[in-house]
């Protein structure tokens, strides 16, 4: 009696791809969290937090002169208007960084659900690095162009071209490439996002961080309580990204090859490899103090004997 309830089934092939390849994400992204591979996609990030800022003042009717990717992994949005309006746009504009960032990375990770929503989040995306590549070279900006120019040129050729590929060509495999590419830089979306709140407005208070000023906007709160509500949301939704894709993916019964599955274990074997290589020269250097202190009347040198 009465209408079917919710339902949920786990786990087809679509499904086991994305919990695959997506937690061997998480694994890679955890090794090389302070490599300097990780860096294009730390400035990535970053400008996925600016361009944030940026959508909210445009869509409080302001202007924006300005959009700017440091390559110390900072940024910064120069917006205008007047001067009432820019007051009440602050509370949207910022907490749009931290929290547009971490919606954009939910959006992203949904998306890679169907060949369609993710060849439309594809050409989103390279729009948006379209516009802000114009703001790195006409823009307003303090500091530094060409972090903003190679992150828009950089990843927006790649996106555009899998997302290309994936629309001329569906049937080579394109839009694996393509789901794989979004689901990468959707997870480093959501996951630096929330890092980066914990980071920025809890392990530290700067008074230059979005936190401090949005809390300078309402006198009973401080700025790690702001700090601590931005967190929980961030953490919910990169928690809701997970249990969404896999509602939205429960009906496909398409079968998947076992090369689809490489994604995943291939970014999780660069990763150790990585982190292997910056280990070895520090495990060379304990062995030769261990060696010279342990063995007595022996040294270890790099140097030839005489």
């Amino acid at each position: 009696m009465g209408g079917e309830g919710f339902h949920m089934s786990c786990c087809n092939d679509e499904q086991k791809f994305f919990l695959t390849t997506f937690s061997l994400y998480l694994c890679a992204v955890g090794i090389l969290w302070k490599s300097k591979l990780l860096k294009p996609f730390k400035l990535w990030t970053t400008f996925m937090h600016e361009f944030c800022h940026a959508l909210a003042a445009w869509a409080t009717c302001n202007k924006v002169t300005g959009i700017e990717v440091n390559e110390n992994e900072g940024g910064l949005t120069h917006w205008q208007g007047q001067e009432k309006r820019m007051r009440c746009s602050s509370h949207f504009v910022l907490p749009a960084g931290y929290l547009g960032s971490t919606a954009w990375g939910v959006g992203i990770i949904l998306c890679c659900v169907s060949r369609l929503s993710a060849q439309v989040m594809g050409g989103v995306l390279v729009g948006a690095l379209a516009v802000c590549l114009l703001y790195a070279l006409f823009g307003q900006t303090k500091e530094q162009r060409w972090p903003l120019i190679l992150v828009s040129v950089g990843f927006g050729a790649w996106l555009g071209t899998l997302t290309l590929l994936s629309t001329l060509d569906p049937t080579a495999g394109w839009d694996l490439g393509l789901k794989a590419s979004l689901l990468l830089v959707g997870t480093l979306n959501a996951l630096y996002g929330t890092v980066d709140i914990w980071d920025d407005t809890l392990a530290r208070t700067d008074e230059r961080s979005d936190a401090y000023k949005c809390a300078a906007l309402y006198p009973c709160l401080f700025p790690k309580c702001v700090g601590g509500t931005w967190l929980v949301i961030a953490i919910l939704a990169f928690a809701a990204s997970v249990f969404g894709f896999l509602v939205l993916s429960s009906e496909d019964n398409e079968s998947l090859s076992w090369w689809v599955y490489l994604p995943g274990p291939v970014a999780l074997a660069v990763a150790l490899l990585v982190r292997l290589g910056d280990w070895g020269p520090k495990l060379c250097t304990s062995a030769k103090c261990i060696c010279s202190k342990c063995i007595p009347g022996h040294s270890v040198s790099d140097a030839g004997r005489a």
